[in-house]
């Protein structure tokens, strides 16, 4: 019978996982930060797939300007959001992340 493949990354480094799991270890739940970076413009909410008759052809008409882009950084741990949630035009640079 056939079986699921799991694929690897051929740059896969199990000694390195293993050391960060390892280190990872010393930290409780509640020490740990998530930091989360999205971004989000008119093109985000465009439909891909619609419903339509069979044999016709499926059709969506809107303007298609890109429009601005916003970027959203969140902080949170595993109870709620930080309080420092950073929104701006554009995108966050490596500079901005990391300050």
């Amino acid at each position: 019978t056939k079986r699921a493949l799991r694929l690897f990354s051929i740059g896969r480094n199990d000694d390195l996982r293993e050391a960060y799991r390892q280190s990872i270890r010393r930290f409780t739940q509640e020490d740990l930060v998530f930091l989360n970076k999205s971004i989000f413009n008119e093109k985000t909410g465009w439909r891909h797939k619609a419903y339509r008759p069979v044999g016709s052809t499926s059709r969506y008409t809107q303007d298609i300007t890109r429009g601005k882009t916003w970027a959203i950084l969140l902080a949170y741990t595993i109870n709620s959001y930080l309080p420092c949630t950073g929104i701006k035009e554009g995108y966050y640079n490596y500079e901005e992340f990391i300050n």
